[in-house]
């Protein structure tokens, strides 16, 4: 059986949304008329990305634009395989969410039911509880809740979280960190989940679901 097509959610700077279904490869995106994604804005060059599909991934190829293909907020320079839930954007001015229908299978009775937050990395979904946090969170709320998770128990230092949240920035400052987890935990705080992220004074969070 053929696996379903990915698509793109299409984000333009006028407004406009809609969806872009890849049914074939190489899919251009551009603002040249041929692409299979066209779009007429100045700062999208004629022939801007690519998308190729290999080994049942897909395949995103910046092909020398003048500004830029970013995925996650992160210049792509090389070949990325996309993942679901990536965030890429097109110059400044669009924005496309990537849909792997692949990725987005039911989870498992086993992963559903894990009490506390599940974070499942390839298709970039947080659930708390079984329940999944809708919308989804930010890609720097997201990158620092994963980092969190993959350490739990484990104390995460500050500097451990500017270089996953910022890893292209230098300078990080202890107030833009702590506003990141005060943001973090008012969108938990929603599901009853903020209390699994505790301060160490000092030395710096640690995701923990031994709370009162």
């Amino acid at each position: 059986m053929e696996p379903l097509p990915s698509k793109l959610i299409v984000h333009r700077s006028t407004g406009d949304v809609y969806e872009v279904t890849i049914y074939t490869v190489p899919f251009l995106i551009g603002r040249a008329p041929e692409c299979h994604l066209t779009l007429d804005e100045n700062a999208i060059s004629r022939r801007h990305a690519r998308i190729d599909r290999a080994f049942q991934q897909y395949i995103l190829s910046d092909l020398g634009s003048t500004n830029g293909t970013f995925v996650n907020d992160t210049p792509i320079t090389t070949d990325h395989v996309l993942g679901h839930g990536d965030v890429i954007r097109f110059a400044e001015t669009v924005i496309a969410y990537f849909e792997d229908p692949q990725a987005t299978t039911e989870l498992s009775p086993k992963e559903a039911s894990r009490p506390g937050i599940a974070v499942h990395e390839p298709r970039k979904e947080v659930r708390v509880n079984g329940l999944l946090i809708d919308p989804p969170l930010s890609v720097g709320q997201y990158r620092l809740l994963a980092l969190l998770v993959r350490h739990e128990g484990q104390i995460v230092s500050r500097d451990q979280m500017a270089n996953e949240v910022w890893p292209d920035q230098t300078d990080i400052s202890d107030q833009m960190i702590d506003a990141r987890i005060s943001r973090l935990r008012t969108r938990l705080a929603t599901y009853g989940a903020d209390k699994f992220i505790v301060t160490r004074r000092g030395f710096g969070y640690i995701y923990t679901t031994n709370v009162e």
